[in-house]
């Protein structure tokens, strides 16, 4: 893996994991007065892994292609598992002790619904793990991709993917799949022998980050049909510079990027989790100071999950179904 893009890979998640810090505080009432101007910009986040998830799946398949269903079961054994295991965990603490919960509702369609990857679709509503959204839109992309792969011209899996995308996006009125694209078109380039220099990479790279910090602006609302130029235009170049820019030799940063998927998912019992104890033990503390305390606590408990739990059940699977 490109040492760059598993650094943003850290950065994306943690950026979303510090919007929803920002959002469970003042829930717990917890002014976050010196953060809260990044209250909402997190979620670019998002965008940022969609225009990953583009590269990587074209730029792996360009390097290695593999045919459609040995894609497919990889990325089910990559992304189903401790997916799978964080639902159910959830589900079973709320039979268990239901009133932890503050207002969250089960039922066998929505528990059902939430595995499958189709809480969208089917009931108009994010998961159970709410953060899983973007991962039934994950899945829609594999799919389509994987679908795609018994064509032979990367130009025709391109806009075959391309169509079904932006039909996807007409009917939903939501364009955030277009993201995708971007990083495939990222990654045809890129293994199609395009270069340029490393200090250029890095102009792109910062250029990329700027038109990220325009949405800082109050006057700016971000919303399903601009989302896609906002923040996916700027993940894009994002992106593309670091990928030419001097490769990174962190190692932390490697592996917080490694355990990125864990502390993504993992933040929706952590930061919950954290305000709960603190609003009992921490109640002096400083609203700003508790949530760069909860941040810090959610993404050390995401890597313990990788490292303990979805790195060797990931292993097991993989050897199980080779």
């Amino acid at each position: 893996m490109i040492n760059n893009i598993q650094a943003l890979r850290a950065f994306a998640a943690i950026n979303v994991v510090f919007l929803h810090v920002i959002k469970t505080a003042s829930t717990y009432g917890q002014s976050t007065d010196y953060l809260s101007f990044l209250a909402g910009w997190g979620a670019n986040g998002v965008d940022i892994f969609f225009v990953i998830s583009g590269f990587v799946m074209l730029h792996t398949q360009m390097q290695k292609k593999r045919h459609t269903g040995a894609f497919l079961k990889s990325r089910i054994i990559r992304i189903v598992p401790i997916y799978w295991l964080i639902t159910l965990f959830v589900v079973a603490v709320y039979y268990a002790v239901p009133g932890i919960f503050r207002s969250m509702e089960l039922s066998g369609t929505i528990i059902l619904s939430s595995l499958l990857f189709s809480s969208l679709l089917v009931l108009g509503e994010p998961p159970i793990v709410y953060v899983g959204w973007t991962l039934e839109w994950e899945m829609l992309f594999y799919f389509v991709f994987g679908l795609s792969l018994f064509l032979r011209s990367w130009v025709h899996v391109f806009l075959v993917v391309s169509l079904v995308l932006a039909g996807v996006s007409l009917a939903s009125g939501d364009f955030i799949s277009l993201e995708f694209l971007f990083g495939m078109a990222v990654a045809y380039f890129y293994n199609k022998g395009f270069e340029i220099r490393e200090k250029t990479g890095v102009l792109i790279f910062v250029f990329g980050m700027l038109l990220l910090c325009v949405s800082l602006s109050s006057e700016l609302e971000v919303d399903p049909t601009n989302r896609v130029i906002v923040w996916g235009v700027p993940s894009f170049f994002i992106v593309f510079g670091l990928l030419f820019a001097t490769q990174i030799s962190n190692r932390f940063l490697v592996y917080l990027g490694d355990a990125s998927y864990s502390i993504y998912l993992v933040q929706i019992l952590t930061i919950p989790a954290f305000y709960k104890v603190s609003s009992i033990v921490l109640r002096p503390v400083n609203g700003d100071v508790l949530s760069i305390l909860c941040l810090i606590s959610s993404v050390a408990a995401g890597c313990l999950v990788f490292s303990l739990i979805e790195k060797p059940m990931t292993k097991k699977m993989k050897r199980a179904f080779s």
